[in-house]
């Protein structure tokens, strides 16, 4: 991973994708349990399904 700063600086306009893949199933279903979370969610209009997807560490 790079640093923010390297990251942020390089002159190209980017979607800050570093956390990605970061999550395993234990913190994914930390996520999903916290109550109110995918309320709030929809409220700002993110779909936290999608979200906790992409977070998702792949399988080995």
């Amino acid at each position: 991973m790079k640093h923010a700063k390297e990251y942020w600086n390089d002159g190209k306009p980017k979607a800050d994708t570093r956390w990605m893949g970061s999550l395993d199933s234990g913190e994914v279903n930390a996520v999903l349990s916290t109550p109110g979370l995918a309320d709030v969610a929809s409220l700002l209009g993110y779909n936290l399904a999608e979200v906790v997807h992409l977070a998702v560490r792949p399988g080995r």
